[in-house]
Parts: C-alpha cells; sequence; structure tokens
C-alpha cells in the first residue's frame, strides 16, 4: 500500500486547557510519510474529559466583562454545531478579535479546548452559569 493508503493510529499530545490531567489515543488516516491524526476520545478531568472546574461558577475572572467584539449563541444545539457556528464567525472576522460563544452544550468546554489548541486561536475565558457555557475567544 502506498503511505497515503495507509491506515495510521495517533496519540493526541494536545495541551491540557483544564486543571485536571487528559491523555488520549486515537485513529486516523495517514497524511503523508509516516504521519498521522488523530482524535482524542479520552474521559476525564482533562482536555476531552469533562470540564469539572466549571460546576456553576466562574473560573476565568468572568467572561461576561471581557470585551468582544461578536457573540454566536448556539444555546440549544448540540455538538458539532456550535463549534461550526463559531468557526464561521471566526472566519469573517480580524485577527485578535474576540468571539463570545453561549452554548448549552456540556461537550462544549472541551470542545472549545481542543478546536482551540489545534487553530492557534486562544481561549481567553470560560464560566458556567445555570447551565449555559460562556466561552470568549481571540481569533489568531
Amino acid at each position: 500500500m502506498s503511505g497515503a493508503d495507509q491506515a495510521g493510529t495517533g496519540t493526541d499530545a494536545g495541551t491540557d486547557a483544564g486543571t485536571g490531567t487528559g491523555t488520549g489515543t486515537g485513529t486516523g488516516t495517514s497524511t503523508g510519510i509516516g504521519t498521522s491524526t488523530g482524535i482524542d476520545t479520552s474521559t476525564g478531568t482533562g482536555l476531552a474529559g469533562a470540564d469539572t472546574g466549571l460546576a456553576g461558577t466562574a473560573d476565568d475572572g468572568g467572561s461576561a466583562t471581557l470585551p468582544v467584539d461578536r457573540e454566536v449563541d448556539a444555546r440549544g444545539l448540540n455538538c458539532p454545531l456550535p463549534l461550526l457556528r463559531a468557526k464561521k464567525a471566526l472566519a469573517t472576522m480580524d485577527s485578535g478579535q474576540c468571539l463570545r460563544v453561549l452554548a448549552t452544550d456540556p461537550n462544549a468546554v472541551a470542545d472549545f479546548a481542543a478546536f482551540c489548541a489545534h487553530t492557534g486561536h486562544t481561549l481567553l475565558a470560560r464560566t458556567a452559569d445555570g447551565g449555559t457555557y460562556r466561552l470568549v475567544l481571540r481569533k489568531a
């Protein structure tokens, strides 16, 4: 089989944006010679697990007070829609501008942490209040 046809496995070595630890392995498709992409499917208290630091209280100093250039209301939407709506909004924004995302999907915190680690955007704030997660991203 050629390098483009080989199935590969990868290990996600992303950074832990939460306060716990997280590791994971994933499978992906080979994208050249000896490289593969992986999707973190681990569980626990880390990047891919549930972030337990958001149990109804702010963990970042208050995302409601950060100045933002645009807001996406993704409340009531489940994965991957909050991320896709944010990605679409970020595409129209300039580097350095900030986007606030409102989401009710409990996986949104881990999804956006992984998204930012992968794309180079900065996750500035994460808060939870009454089942609504407020995330503030700065475009790379």
